[in-house]
């Protein structure tokens, strides 16, 4: 069972893969009253960014939730007794998605709002922490000893992570009811049915904000947006592999040969 895992999971690095380049295309897209709806970037930047990093470590994390969120439905079909510790992995992914997809939402009404002062949820918080480090020197200088520059993007990207880490904490508290309600196989189906409808909520939020944002002049509004559009996406898709999963398990029990006084699979 496990290559059927392993394939699900190529399948979906696959699919990510050539969904990325017309939704980078569908990003690049702003509005003007001179030229209306435009492409602000030429097919050559976008095959550039195959070789940036943040593409590929976006890719790096969403392969990785999807194969944690195969172990259940693994040890399902080997029919083994699905212990409480297998339980976890599924739930912490589900509660660190479920948490993203919160925030990328929220960040995507903020700058549908707010412009680019949307992003101050951010920024602040950042500043804040930079004034703190700054007035302690036993923390500054250990920040210096071990070789961390520090400036607005080192404090910017820690507070997104904070965010992001206080936005699965409280997903995971609510999936913590259900683990100790819910038996393994009605708790993967409850992950994936919130995975699935958190990212149509999502995507139904951050596409219109999308196309308000790319009709105005400002910076950083659609990258927010965008990276909205981008993660309910791939969240969706993500919600499928358990699903593509047990149909290939299925596939195998039927093609494998089976003693002749048992019934055939139904």
């Amino acid at each position: 069972m496990k290559r059927w895992a392993a394939l699900t999971v190529l399948l979906y690095a696959i699919i990510l893969a050539l969904v990325s380049f017309p939704l980078l295309w569908i990003g690049g897209l702003e509005f003007s009253r001179a030229n209306g709806w435009h492409q602000s970037f030429d097919l050559t930047e976008i095959a550039e960014f195959y070789g940036h990093w943040i593409l590929w470590l976006w890719l790096g994390v969403m392969l990785a939730g999807q194969a944690l969120l195969l172990l259940l439905p693994l040890d399902a079909t080997r029919e083994r007794p699905v212990g409480r510790r297998r339980v976890w992995p599924a739930v912490l992914t589900g509660g660190f998605f479920l948490g993203n997809l919160a925030l990328a939402g929220l960040l995507s009404v903020l700058c549908a709002v707010f412009k680019d002062e949307g992003l101050v949820s951010l920024v602040w918080p950042a500043e804040k922490a930079e004034d703190l480090v700054n007035h302690l020197p036993l923390l500054k200088s250990s920040f210096s000893a071990i070789g961390v520059t520090l400036g607005e993007n080192l404090f910017i990207a820690l507070t997104i992570i904070g965010i992001i880490g206080v936005c699965w904490l409280v997903w995971g508290l609510v999936f913590h009811r259900y683990v100790r309600e819910d038996d393994p196989d009605v708790l993967l189906k409850r992950s994936v049915q919130w995975l699935m409808r958190g990212s149509a909520l999502e995507l139904l939020i951050a596409v219109p904000c999308h196309v308000i944002v790319r009709q105005r002049d400002v910076c950083c509004a659609p990258i927010a947006t965008f990276w909205g559009i981008a993660l309910g996406v791939s969240v969706m898709l993500l919600s499928f592999g358990p699903g593509v999963y047990f149909l290939f398990a299925d596939r195998m029990r039927r093609l494998k040969p089976r003693p002749p006084d048992q019934p055939p699979a139904t």
